[in-house]
């Protein structure tokens, strides 16, 4: 019980040469100290040291008027508790921990070698045999038997003790990670995350930053595992129902603070609301609410029902796209040069059904589709489309067409010939576009017919497009993509393949052709270069001990069958391949270190290298587009570790393949 109130008052008062004693109204201590302090403000005990000389010292307890273990000399207080009343104090003499409470009670049953920081009233405990168990302060006793304590390795300890039985252990690295005990397996389970920090924000999550990183996660105890996000780069987060509001700013944002994110609390993906942009939280006791931006309107109210409301409305309307798709695809083909003397009777019910439906009201003709017609900054990809358009509620395009390389929120400008006709879309998601530029032009200001249009999703650059002069750039950028397609430009093989990866296409019967980009410019160890995709890196003493060089403006990999996984060409505009992360102890699994989080973030420009008949050569410029967590296995050696295998899309070469009709 924490009651300050009935607590003895003492005084420490001078009485000369230096020297104190402690008053305690009608009585006195019969001893004079160098030094006298109180343990902690409310506190009944009283550090006293004998002399200068001496840097231990007497503990006394005013409330009882005695003196612990009736003078022992103490080396060390640390961890007192204002809810339990207690604190750990170190003897001098045998460097013995003890629990000691404002009552006066000392527990010397269970003497340890140390005795940790009190959290929701347990404190870790190391014994003299070297096993970690957990003290209850309010119990006053270990929470299970000596014997049955942990065996940690050298420089480990343990940490708090969460709900359902998850408790930190401290590393000798100075990591953190979460252990469980299963009672139902009767076995320790570990979690193979390491952790720099681990707190509890919330009764139901731990605010978890990852080991050396940047990055936060959140973690379930009732469920033993993590959400993560790569977005979660502060410890910004607040809970409301099944979502996890998230903020980047380094800052703690107040009420109506801008740049919430939300998250489900499910898998710690996006919530579907795609459409809300500039999201503003308050929280004011029980009354919570979002104001949001849309884009029809600005400081739209809104509460957490609406959320689910959002993702039902894109399911359904992914629902009706792929419904509708898979109705055209099953339509009938009717034949229309004529009819037999079998399709007769048939083709009279066929008339009859016409001659009703023509006498009924004509419906009113489908009005033509409108929008503001914003034209984006840039416009990186563009495709032809031979049909007239299909567009949904809401503005969307409904097409079927692959989308491999198209990321969030990329636009592609569609060209419609039938009608002369450009669509410039946003992608959202698969078969999801969002429409923002429709216009229908004159057939004499429309796209050149002899450019050839092309049938498949390809990257372009139009950067900066006005309205008037559109399909101008247009026209030249499908010129400059129609003649990267013809220059075909034979590459030799870039890389052999070993048996312990997945095969590689042989590179001489696949070829590929190069963008028509500019020379790749980069800065390195003080020197500038400019090299094409082939040329030859005049460079000394380079990637003699490392494949992955990570400098200021640059990452610099050399490609080997070490690294290299596969390249793939078939599915894609641009190759991609796909190469293990940084770190070759085979004991450990792969991280994000500094160079696997450049990668990862595109925080340099990437360069990719071979060696060839002791040259180094460019193979490409690339960008990370994804990463997955993947299983190495040593047969061998019977042992397996995770491995990072990133997904690289290339910048500099376009895929012949992909262009084929």
């Amino acid at each position: 019980m924490n009651d300050f109130t009935n607590r003895l008052r003492a005084e420490i008062i001078a009485v000369g040469n230096g020297r104190y004693t402690l008053s305690l109204g009608t009585y006195s201590l019969d001893a004079d100290f160098f030094k006298i302090e109180r343990l902690a403000e409310g506190s009944n005990y009283y550090l006293l040291w004998p002399d200068a000389q001496r840097d231990d010292f007497y503990l006394y307890n005013a409330k009882k008027q005695t003196y612990a273990f009736n003078r022992v000399f103490f080396k060390k207080t640390e961890y007192y508790s204002e809810d339990s009343l207690s604190f750990v104090a170190y003897r001098s003499d045998h460097n013995y921990a003890y629990m000691f409470y404002e009552d006066g009670y000392i527990d010397k049953e269970h003497v340890c070698g140390y005795i940790g920081e009190e959290y929701n009233g347990v404190r870790p405990i190391k014994t003299y045999g070297g096993r970690w168990l957990y003290y209850n302060v309010y119990m006053r006793k270990p929470l299970w038997k000596v014997e049955y304590g942990y065996k940690l390795k050298e420089g480990w300890s343990l940490g708090k003790k969460f709900d359902y039985n998850c408790f930190v252990v401290n590393r000798a690295d100075g990591g953190m990670c979460i252990w469980r005990y299963n009672e139902k397996a009767h076995k320790i389970e570990n979690h193979p995350s390491i952790y720099d920090s681990i707190e509890c924000i919330d009764s139901s999550y731990l605010l978890c930053q990852k080991h050396r990183e940047s990055l936060f996660e959140l973690f379930l105890c009732r469920k033993f595992r993590c959400l993560s996000n790569p977005q979660w780069r502060t410890p910004n987060f607040l809970f409301k129902g099944n979502y996890i509001f998230y903020n980047s700013s380094p800052d703690v944002p107040a009420n109506g603070s801008t740049g919430w994110q939300i998250f489900n609390t499910k898998d710690g993906k996006p919530a579907l609301c795609l459409d809300w942009v500039n999201i503003r939280l308050y929280d004011w006791d029980s009354d919570f609410y979002m104001l949001i931006d849309t884009d029809t309107e600005k400081g739209k109210k809104v509460f957490l029902s609406d959320i689910e409301k959002s993702a039902n409305n894109l399911k359904a309307l992914s629902q009706s796209l792929y419904a509708q798709s898979k109705q055209e695809k099953t339509t009938d083909i009717h034949n229309e040069e004529g009819t037999n003397q079998t399709d007769i009777d048939e083709s009279n019910e066929i008339e009859k059904k016409d001659e009703k439906r023509n006498a009924q009201p004509m419906r009113k003709e489908k009005q033509p589709f409108q929008c503001k017609n914003q034209l984006p900054s840039s416009i990186k990809y563009c495709t032809s489309i031979k049909t007239s358009e299909r567009i949904r509620r809401g503005g969307y395009l409904q097409c079927n067409r692959k989308c491999t390389d198209v990321l969030h929120k990329e636009y592609i400008c569609w060209i419609v010939p039938q009608n002369n006709r450009l669509i410039i879309t946003q992608y959202i998601r698969r078969n999801t576009y969002k429409i923002v530029y429709y216009k229908t032009y004159d057939q004499t200001h429309f796209i050149d017919k002899g450019i050839e249009l092309p049938t498949r999703i390809i990257p372009i650059t139009l950067e900066n497009a006005q309205e008037d002069t559109l399909i101008e750039q247009l026209e030249k950028a499908l010129d400059i993509a129609a003649e990267t397609k013809n220059n075909k430009v034979c590459t030799e093989s870039v890389l052999q393949e070993n048996h312990c990866v997945t095969e590689s296409p042989k590179i001489a019967d696949k070829q590929m052709q190069l963008s028509s980009q500019d020379k790749v410019c980069f800065t390195f160890s003080d020197k500038c270069y400019a090299l094409n995709v082939d040329d030859v890196w005049e460079i000394e003493n380079v990637f003699d001990k490392q494949k992955y060089l990570l400098k200021e403006e640059v990452l610099a990999i050399l490609l080997t069958p070490e690294n290299l996984v596969s390249i793939e060409y078939k599915q894609n505009v641009s190759p991609h391949y796909k190469i293990i992360g940084v770190g070759k102890d085979v004991r450990f699994d792969q991280d994000f270190g500094p160079i696997n989080k450049a990668i990862r973030d595109n925080a340099r420009k990437i360069l990719l290298f071979k060696r060839d008949d002791d040259k180094i050569y460019l193979v490409d410029e690339v960008r990370c587009c994804g990463y997955t967590m993947e299983t190495q296995t040593f047969h061998r050696k019977d042992k397996e570790r995770k491995v990072i295998l990133f997904d690289l899309v290339s910048l500099r070469r376009i895929n012949e393949w992909y262009f084929k009709k």
